[in-house]
C-alpha cells in the first residue's frame, strides 16, 4: 500500500533524526516540507535505532507516560560564547592523550517520543529512560546495548516504573553495525575548519546549518566516538566561531556534577527547540547535552519549555 504524504514525511524524520535524538510526529503544517535522510553513511543505522526504539516503546507503554524532568536551572556567566569557548578549548588541549583501543562509552539518557496517531489526534509523549553502553570495535564497528533506566517524576525525582515496564538494568536491545553504517564512519579531525565540514555531513539536505543542528549532531557523534584531546579542542575552536552561540550559564546536571553551558535554537517547524551542550569545567570535555522545546502546545498536558532528551555521558570529574 503506498504511503500518504504525511506518512512519508514521518518515516522520513524517523530515519533523518541523529542517533538518540527526541522523535517528533507532529501534525502536518506545510505538506511541502519534507526533510532528507540524515546521511547516506548513516542511514541504515539511524533507521534499525530508531525503528527499534519505537517498537520497544509500544510494547512497554501501552499508555504513554507524561512525566518530564524540569529545565536544567542555569546560573548567569559574564563571559562570551568565544571567550569561553576558547578558555574551555585551551584546557582540553592541555589533557594528556591516553591510548584506549576498545573505549568503552557509557550514557544515561531520557528521551521524548511524541507520537500522533491521527490527523483528529492530540499527540501525546512517551518517555524513554534508558542506560546505553557503546563499545567501539578494532575495526571501527559499534556494539551498542540499550538497558531500562531510571523514570523520574514531574520533579525530576526518581520513581518507581509501572508494572508495564521492565526493572531498570533490562536489556532492550542490542546491535553491532559496521563502520560503514554509522552517522559518522571516519575519525573526527583535529582541525577546527575541517570539523566544521565533518559535521556539515550529518546535516540534512536543505537544512539551515544553525547552530542548533550543529549540536544536535554533535550528540550522534559523541554516541559514536570517544574524542581524543585534539579533536574536542577541534571541535571547541569550531564552536568558538560560530555567531548564533548564546552562553546559557553555570549548571549542575541531572547526575550532579557541576558544569558550564551553552545554548543554540533550532526550529522544527513552528516549534523552537534549545539544545545545550554542558562542559566540564575544569577540563573542558562535554559531559551532557540537553533539548528542550519552547513550544509544544500540540501536546496534551504539556506546557513550554518542555525536556524532550538529554544526554548525560558518564566521565569522572576532575576537581
Amino acid at each position: 500500500m503506498p504511503l500518504t504524504a504525511r506518512a512519508e514525511r514521518e518515516l522520513s524524520e524517523l530515519i533523518s533524526s541523529p542517533i538518540g535524538q527526541t522523535v517528533h510526529y507532529a501534525p502536518v503544517r506545510d505538506q511541502e516540507q519534507h526533510r532528507q535522510p540524515l546521511a547516506t553513511s548513516g542511514f541504515a543505522l539511524a533507521a534499525a535505532i530508531a525503528l527499534t526504539l519505537v517498537a520497544v516503546i509500544i510494547q512497554l507503554h501501552p499508555t504513554p507516560a507524561h512525566a518530564t524532568p524540569l529545565p536544567l536551572q542555569f546560573h548567569p556567566m559574564n563571559v562570551s560564547s568565544k571567550e569561553l569557548l576558547t578558555t574551555l578549548s585551551n584546557k582540553i588541549s592541555a589533557i594528556p592523550e591516553t591510548s584506549n583501543e576498545q573505549p568503552i562509552i557509557r550514557i544515561q539518557t531520557w528521551n521524548m517520543v511524541i507520537t500522533d496517531a491521527g490527523e483528529e489526534t492530540t499527540p501525546t509523549a512517551i518517555i524513554v529512560p534508558g542506560q546505553l553502553q557503546v563499545v567501539r570495535h578494532r575495526d571501527g564497528s559499534l556494539t551498542n546495548e540499550m538497558r531500562t533506566g531510571q523514570p523520574v517524576n514531574a520533579a525530576g525525582n526518581p520513581i518507581a516504573g509501572d508494572a508495564d515496564t521492565p526493572p531498570i538494568g533490562t536489556l532492550l536491545w542490542s546491535a553491532t553495525f559496521t563502520a560503514e553504517q554509522l552517522v559518522f564512519p571516519t575519525p573526527a579531525p583535529t582541525t577546527a575548519q575541517a570539523m566544521g565540514n565533518f559535521l556539515r555531513q550529518a546535516i540534512p539536505e536543505n537544512t539551515p546549518t544553525n547552530s542548533g543542528e550543529y549540536f544536535r549532531v554533535i550528540t550522534a557523534l559523541l554516541r559514536e566516538q570517544d574524542l581524543t584531546s585534539e579533536q574536542n579542542s577541534a571541535l571547541l575552536q569550531f564552536l568558538a566561531s560560530r555567531t548564533d552561540i548564546e552562553v546559557a550559564g553555570s549548571v549542575t546536571d541531572r547526575l550532579g556534577r557541576d558544569g558550564v553551558a551553552i545554548r543554540a535554537t533550532r526550529y522544527w517547524f513552528e516549534d523552537a527547540i534549545h539544545e545545550y551542550l554542558i562542559f566540564d569545567p575544569n577540563t573542558g570535555q562535554i559531559i551532557a547535552t540537553e533539548t528542550v522545546d519552547q513550544n509544544v502546545e500540540h501536546l496534551q498536558g504539556l506546557t513550554g519549555p518542555t525536556v524532550t532528551g538529554y544526554h548525560a555521558w558518564e566521565r569522572n570529574q576532575t576537581k
